[in-house]
C-alpha cells in the first residue's frame, strides 16, 4: 500500500470496523450516504447519538479516525481511497484539466476497484456531510487550497465543505444538457498523455503568475449569512503582509481606536482559521479594523465581504438564529459589593485568571449563583457549555442593558433607576459579568456554543472601557447649604440652648430616650452647630441606635472636621453598625486630632485594631475555603460602604479625549476649531462641578462608547454640542446622517457622498467622516437657509444599497467557494483545443503569446465639480409638518452632482450607494515591471476601455469587466458618480496598486463588472 494512503486506509477500516453494526444493508448508493450515516450515529448532526457511543472509548476512537479522515483529505498531496473517495493532484488553477476533463471526460474505469457501489454516472469527488464536518477539528476555513481544486470526472460545477476536499452535485451542471451528444472519447493512452501534458502546461501557468493577487470570496449559504473575502500571496514570495500592503487604516490617537472594535476570544489553534465565535457577529461592519482603506471612501478586500455579509443580512432571507436566553433569579448584592469587585477587577487587570480556581468561582458564586443552571453531570469550568451559561444571562433582557440599542451609555450608569434605565447598580452588575465571561473567553478550552450575539459583544466592550477609563471614588462630601438652618433672632436661639441644657440634664440622669428628644427639639430650630449633633449622636449610641447615631455622627464631622468628639462618636457608630474597618478610621482621626494626648481615643484605636487583627486570623485559619473566602469578602467589603459618602465617577483618560476632540476637529477643519478648543478645554472641570451636560459629551470624555457608528455619531455630536455657533442642532437623528455648513460639508463613511467626495483634493476620513467636502444647495431652498441665524445642520441622503454577491439558492444545502469564474478562463481547452491538441499546447507555451495588457493612457481631459445639490424627497406619513423643527430632522435628501467635464456641464444623480474596494499590490518578479502578463486569449477581457468624457451616455453591455480611464485630473469622482447613478459597485485601482492584470482578476474574482482605473 501506498505510503500516503495507508493513514487514511487504516482510519476507514478502523470506522468501518465500529459501523459495522449500525451500517444499513450494502449497497450503498454512495460512500457519502455511508458517511452520513456514521456523523449521524457519532451525534454529530445535532441527534442523540447511538447507544454504541456510550462507551467513551469507542467515541473516542470514531472521532479520532473520523478526524484523521477529514485531516488527510486537507493535504495537496496525491490521495486515493479505496472507497470511491478521491481528491486530485493540487495544482495552480487546474485551468487545462479543468477544460479537458469536461470536454473529454475520464473514464469511470479510473476509479479504485472497490468503488462499485459508487454510481459510475455521477462519478463523485466526495466529502463528508457539511452538516458536521464543521463540527470536526475545529476545521473552518481552507486558504490555499481553495483556488487548487479541480472538478469531478464529467461535473461542471464543483463545491468545496468546510474540510477542504471538492465535493460534486447530485445532478449534473447546467452546461451538462442532455441533449448535447458527447464528444468521441480519446483512447486511454491519448488520455493520459494529454493528461500529462496537461499538468506540464499548468506549470507554464504558474510562472507565469508567480506574485499575483489572489482573492477568496466566500458567499453566504443557507445557513450562514456570512460573506469573506479575503487576500493571499504566492508562498514563494511571503506570507506575512504588513497592514499598509493591505491598506488598513490607522487612527494614530488614543481617542480615535475608541472607533474599533477589540477583541474578547483567544485565537482558535486551528492551522485553518483563528476564527472563534466572535468572528460569526458583524456587529457593525465599519468598527472592524480590516474594513476601512486608507483611499477615502473606499473599503479593503476584507471589508467588500463584510459590506456583502451585511447586505444579506438586512436584505436576504432570515436564518434560524436561535439564542437561548435565562431569567433565572439571581442573588440581591449590596453597592458595596459591587463597588469592591469593580476595584478588584480594575486592580487585577494584568493577573493570571486561572491560577486561583477556588477564588475564581466564588467570585463568580457571590453574584451570580449557578445562573439557573444545575448540571447532573460533572461538567468542567474549562468546558465551553460555561461560556453558554454567561451568554443567557447578557441576552436577557429584564435586569440587563442591549447597549447596541441605545446612542449614549451615561444615560444608563448616571442617573437614577426608571423606565428604560438601568441605574449605576445594575450597571455595574452588568459590567462585572460581562468581565467574568472576558476572563474566561482568554483561557477556557477552545470551542464553540450559540449565544455569542452582537448584545454580548456589546457589554464585553463596555466593561472593558469603563474599567481601563472610569474610577470610582467615595467621598466625604459637606453638608449643602440648603440642609441647613439657624437660629434666626436671639429669642430662637435661646430657645434652642435652652433644649440642649435639657437634653443634657437628661442625660446626666440616664433618661437617654428624654435626652434625644430634647436635643431634636434644639436641631429642629438650629441644625447647624456640629456639637448638638455629637450630643445626640452619643444618645442614641447608648440606646443601641447605631444606625441613628451614625447619621447624626456623619453630620456633626461634616460641620465641623476637627470635632475629635464628632469622629470618636463616628468611631463609636461603626462599631455598633459591624464596620471595624471605618470605625479604625475614625477613631484614628480622632486620635491624631487630639495631638495624640487623648487616651480614650488611644483606648478605642487600640481595641479595634484588636479586633479587626483577630478577626483576621480568623479568616487566614479557617479550613473551609469557600467560608473563609466569604469573610474575607465581608471584611473587605467595610471599606466600600456607602453609608454617608457619595459616589463620585472621575475620567482617567479626560486630558486625552479633549485632546483627541481637538484633533479630529482640526483635521477635519472644522470652521468653527476656536469654539471647540475653548469649549472643550473646560468640560470636565464643569462636569465635576456638577454642570448640567449632555449625556453624549459626558460619554465622550469617559471614554464610553461603542465602536463604528456609534463611535462616529459620538464625535461629531460632541464637536457640535461643544461648537457654539451650532450646539442648537443637537444630536443627528440618524447613524447615517451628515453635517453641512455654509463652508463646508461632512459624510458618513458608508453614505454616497461619502464614498464618491472621498476622492476629492484635500479630502481626509478619520473616525467614519469623510471631509471636508464642498459645500451643498438645497433644491427647493431651504425655509430657514444657512447663514446668520443657523450656520449648520444634519442631514440625510437616501440612495439604494447596491447588492454586492448572488444568494445563495434556497434548495441548495452545498457550502460554494470561489469567485466569479476562476484565473485564466480562457485558457481552458475546448473540444477543438482537444482534437488539437499538439498545436494548443504550442499555443500556450509559446512567450510570444504572453503580452502585457495595455493599461488606459493618461487623460488630458479636466473635470470639476460645480454644485452638489441635496433636492428634497417627500416626507413619511406621520410626520408633524406643523413643526418645522420636525420637518427639517425627518426630511431626506437625493444628491446629484454637476461636474464641468473639459468644459462641458455633466450631471449625475446619486440614486444608488456602491461599494468602492481598493486591493492591495500585487508582487512583480524584478524583470516584470509591466505587471503580470496574460495570455492573447485573454485580451477581450481587457478590452473595454471608457473614457470619462464618455461615460454619461455609456451603457454597460455584456462585457465581462468595464475599465474607466479615471486618470484626468478630477476624473475619479466622477467615476464613482456614475457607479453610484448605475449601481454600480467598483474595483478602484490607484497609484501603488495591483497591475492591470491582477486588477481585472480582482474583479473577477469579486463578481464586479467596473474597474475606476484611477492613477497609472
Amino acid at each position: 500500500m501506498d505510503a500516503e494512503t495507508a493513514p487514511i486506509a487504516t482510519s476507514f477500516a478502523t470506522l468501518s470496523k465500529i459501523f459495522s453494526n449500525i451500517d444499513a444493508p450494502p449497497p450503498w448508493p454512495s460512500e457519502r450516504l455511508r458517511f452520513q450515516n456514521w456523523g449521524s450515529a457519532a451525534g454529530l448532526t445535532g441527534t442523540s447519538p447511538n447507544t454504541l457511543f456510550s462507551n467513551r472509548e469507542v467515541r473516542k476512537e470514531a472521532l479520532v479516525a473520523l478526524y484523521r479522515l477529514e485531516e488527510t483529505f486537507t493535504d495537496e498531496s496525491r490521495v486515493v481511497m479505496k472507497c470511491g473517495l478521491i481528491h486530485k493532484k493540487s495544482s495552480v488553477g487546474g485551468v487545462f484539466k479543468k477544460g479537458f476533463k469536461k470536454l473529454a471526460g475520464k473514464s469511470s474505469s479510473h476509479l479504485p476497484p472497490a468503488a462499485g457501489n459508487v454510481d459510475p454516472a455521477q462519478k463523485w469527488v466526495v466529502q463528508f456531510p457539511e452538516m458536521w464536518t464543521a463540527k470536526l477539528a475545529d476545521v473552518t476555513m481552507e486558504i490555499n487550497l481553495l483556488g487548487k481544486l479541480v472538478p469531478a470526472d464529467g461535473v461542471s460545477v464543483v463545491t468545496q465543505g468546510m474540510g477542504g476536499m471538492a465535493i460534486s452535485n447530485d445532478q449534473p451542471g447546467p452546461s451538462a444538457a442532455a441533449s448535447t451528444p458527447a464528444p468521441a472519447e480519446p483512447s486511454e493512452a491519448e488520455q493520459e498523455r494529454i493528461y500529462n501534458e496537461l499538468e506540464k502546461l499548468e506549470e507554464v501557468i504558474k510562472s507565469k503568475d508567480k506574485g499575483v493577487l489572489n482573492i477568496i470570496l466566500t458567499p453566504s449559504t443557507n445557513y450562514s449569512p456570512r460573506v469573506r473575502a479575503s487576500v493571499y500571496y504566492d508562498e514563494s514570495y511571503s506570507s506575512v503582509w504588513k497592514d499598509e500592503v493591505m491598506g488598513y487604516v490607522k487612527l494614530g490617537h488614543g481617542s480615535f481606536e475608541l472607533y474599533h472594535r477589540r477583541r474578547y476570544m483567544k485565537p482558535s489553534t486551528s492551522k485553518y482559521s483563528t476564527d472563534t465565535d466572535e468572528d460569526g457577529v458583524l456587529f457593525d461592519v465599519e468598527s472592524n479594523p480590516k474594513y476601512e482603506h486608507i483611499y477615502p471612501g473606499t473599503c479593503t478586500i476584507e471589508g467588500f465581504g463584510m459590506e456583502a455579509w451585511d447586505y444579506e443580512l438586512s436584505f436576504g432571507r432570515p436564518r434560524d438564529n436561535t439564542v437561548f436566553v435565562s431569567y433565572a433569579t439571581l442573588p440581591d448584592v449590596s453597592a458595596k459589593q459591587l463597588i469592591r469587585r469593580i476595584d478588584e477587577l480594575q486592580n487585577s487587570l494584568g493577573s493570571k485568571f486561572g491560577w486561583a480556581p477556588n477564588k475564581e468561582k466564588h467570585d463568580l458564586e457571590e453574584f451570580y449563583g449557578n445562573m439557573g443552571i444545575t448540571y447532573i453531570a460533572n461538567i468542567p469550568a474549562s468546558s465551553p457549555l460555561r461560556i453558554g451559561d454567561f451568554y443567557q444571562q447578557l441576552n436577557r433582557r429584564d435586569i440587563f442593558t442591549d447597549f447596541t440599542s441605545i446612542s449614549s451609555i451615561s444615560t444608563q450608569w448616571s442617573q437614577a433607576r426608571t423606565e428604560g434605565v438601568m441605574g449605576i447598580w445594575n450597571f455595574l452588575y452588568q459590567l462585572i459579568l460581562a468581565k467574568e465571561l472576558h476572563f474566561r473567553l482568554l483561557s477556557i478550552a477552545e470551542g464553540s456554543y450559540s449565544g455569542f450575539t452582537a448584545r454580548v459583544l456589546a457589554s464585553l466592550t463596555i466593561a472593558d472601557l469603563w474599567l481601563s477609563n472610569v474610577k470610582i471614588e467615595l467621598s466625604e462630601p459637606s453638608i449643602p447649604a440648603q440642609l441647613l438652618h439657624k437660629a434666626k433672632t436671639p429669642e430662637e436661639k435661646a430657645k434652642m440652648e435652652e433644649k440642649m441644657e435639657d437634653g443634657h440634664k437628661a442625660a446626666k440622669l440616664g433618661e437617654w430616650q428624654a435626652a434625644v428628644d430634647a436635643y431634636t427639639e434644639a436641631m429642629v430650630i438650629d441644625n447647624s452647630i456640629a456639637m448638638n449633633s455629637t450630643f445626640r449622636a452619643l444618645a442614641y449610641m447608648v440606646l443601641n441606635k447605631a444606625d441613628f447615631a451614625h447619621d447624626d455622627a456623619i453630620a456633626a464631622t461634616r460641620l465641623n472636621p476637627k470635632d475629635k468628639l464628632g469622629w470618636s462618636a463616628l468611631g463609636d457608630a461603626n462599631v455598633g453598625l459591624g464596620n471595624l474597618t471605618r470605625a479604625k478610621e475614625a477613631y484614628q482621626t480622632a486620635f491624631n486630632l487630639s495631638g495624640g494626648g487623648d487616651d480614650t481615643a488611644k483606648k478605642k484605636l487600640d481595641d479595634v485594631s484588636a479586633k479587626i487583627y483577630a478577626r483576621i486570623q480568623k479568616i487566614n485559619e479557617e479550613p473551609n475555603t469557600s467560608l473563609a473566602l466569604t469573610l474575607e469578602k465581608q471584611h473587605n467589603d467595610e471599606k466600600y460602604d456607602i453609608s454617608g459618602r457619595s459616589v463620585e465617577f472621575l475620567s482617567k483618560i479626560h486630558e486625552r479625549q479633549v485632546e483627541g476632540l481637538i484633533m479630529f476637529a482640526e483635521r477635519m477643519k472644522w470652521p468653527w476649531v476656536h469654539e471647540v478648543r475653548e469649549a472643550a478645554e473646560d468640560v470636565y472641570s464643569k462636569i465635576r462641578g456638577g454642570a448640567v451636560t449632555p449625556f453624549h459629551v459626558v460619554d465622550w470624555i469617559f471614554g464610553l462608547t461603542l465602536p463604528g457608528e456609534w463611535m462616529a455619531l459620538k464625535i461629531m455630536s460632541v464637536m457640535v454640542l461643544l461648537t457654539e455657533s451650532v450646539k442648537s442642532q443637537g444630536i443627528a437623528p440618524f447613524y447615517d446622517c451628515g453635517f453641512v455648513t455654509t463652508q463646508k460639508s461632512y459624510h458618513r463613511i458608508r453614505n454616497v457622498l461619502g464614498r464618491v467626495l472621498g476622492c476629492l483634493p484635500g479630502v481626509t476620513s478619520l473616525c467614519g467622516w469623510i471631509g471636508p467636502c464642498p459645500p451643498v444647495k438645497f433644491d427647493p431652498p431651504l425655509a430657514s437657509p444657512l447663514g446668520a441665524e443657523k450656520k449648520g445642520m444634519h442631514v440625510r441622503v437616501k440612495a439604494r444599497r447596491v447588492g454586492l454577491v448572488d444568494p445563495p439558492d434556497p434548495n441548495d444545502n452545498v457550502i460554494r467557494i470561489g469567485g466569479g469564474g476562476g484565473a485564466h478562463m480562457e485558457l481552458r481547452p475546448k473540444a477543438e483545443d482537444i482534437k488539437n491538441f499538439d498545436s494548443f499546447a504550442a499555443e500556450i507555451r509559446d512567450p510570444a503569446n504572453w503580452v502585457h495588457p495595455t493599461v488606459p493612457k493618461t487623460s488630458s481631459i479636466k473635470s470639476t465639480v460645480q454644485d452638489i445639490v441635496l433636492k428634497a424627497l417627500p416626507l413619511e406619513s406621520g410626520v408633524d409638518t406643523s413643526d418645522p423643527d420636525t420637518v427639517e430632522r425627518n426630511t431626506e435628501y437625493r444628491a446629484s452632482i454637476n461636474f464641468s467635464i473639459d468644459g462641458h456641464p455633466v450631471s449625475y444623480s446619486l440614486f444608488t450607494n456602491p461599494v468602492f474596494v481598493s486591493p492591495p499590490a500585487c508582487t512583480l518578479t524584478p524583470d516584470a515591471t509591466g505587471g503580470h502578463k496574460i495570455h492573447k486569449r485573454e485580451l477581450k477581457q481587457f478590452s473595454n476601455i471608457v473614457e470619462i468624457e464618455s461615460l454619461k451616455d455609456y451603457t454597460p453591455g455584456d462585457e465581462d469587466i468595464v475599465i474607466i480611464n479615471a486618470t484626468g485630473d478630477g476624473a475619479e469622482v466622477v467615476a464613482r458618480a456614475w457607479c453610484a447613478e448605475r449601481g454600480r459597485a467598483a474595483v478602484i485601482r490607484r497609484r501603488a496598486g495591483p497591475c492591470l492584470a491582477c486588477t481585472v482578476k480582482c474583479a473577477q474574482e469579486l463578481k464586479q463588472k467596473v474597474i475606476i482605473w484611477a492613477q497609472s
